[in-house]
């Protein structure tokens, strides 16, 4: 298939890894206040959370490789990997929580939520891991950050392009990952953290 090493390229690049891990970055840096004491501490707990610990499963079995295809063929392995990752992603949230890191608590928050209702989801449709991947973090930044992180969900139709032209999913597929992963942050936002009269 020509254009092979582009689809993998970009489906590496905008992996749900990698942009939990530009998530991390834009939480850690910018002089936040809440991070200001220990900025490199709160982005690596980031990294740690956000996108190392939620991919053990993927890299214990499928190596370097398989961390980096990210590509999990069967459905009981995409359901494997987000039952995991869910309470990884709730255990993030509680210990930023702990040393006082709201915005990030509410990230790990939003990809633990997403994990178990992607992993629900699974077990009807294949969603888009990738696609729900790039609106989560796109959707949260906005909330916690300023409208600007929302030009992250530009990457949509790229995410889209690739993950098709792969062959994994479907236009229907990506449609309901980028959904369910834009959904997410928005309600737990309007539902625990949007000031209430």
């Amino acid at each position: 298939m020509p254009g092979r090493g582009v689809v993998e390229v970009v489906s590496v690049a905008l992996s749900p890894a990698t942009m939990g891990a530009v998530a991390a970055v834009a939480l850690a840096s910018g002089g936040w206040s809440e991070l200001a004491v220990a900025p490199a501490l709160g982005f690596l707990m980031g990294v740690a959370f956000l996108s190392i610990l939620p991919m053990a499963p993927i890299a214990v079995e499928g190596g370097v490789y398989g961390l980096m295809s990210q590509r999990l063929e069967s459905e009981e392995k995409r359901i494997a990997v987000l039952t995991w990752s869910a309470p990884v992603y709730a255990g993030g949230s509680v210990a930023f929580v702990a040393v006082g890191w709201d915005s990030m608590a509410y990230l790990a928050a939003c990809y633990a939520v997403a994990s178990a209702m992607l992993a629900a989801i699974t077990l009807r449709l294949r969603v888009s891991l990738h696609a729900a991947g790039v609106s989560l973090p796109a959707v949260a930044l906005a909330l916690t950050r300023g409208l600007p992180w929302s030009a992250l969900l530009l990457l949509l139709p790229v995410v889209a392009w690739a993950r098709i032209r792969a062959g994994v999913h479907t236009p229907r597929q990506v449609a309901v990952g980028a959904v369910a992963g834009g959904l997410v942050p928005l309600a737990l936002w309007l539902l625990l953290l949007r000031p209430h009269p």
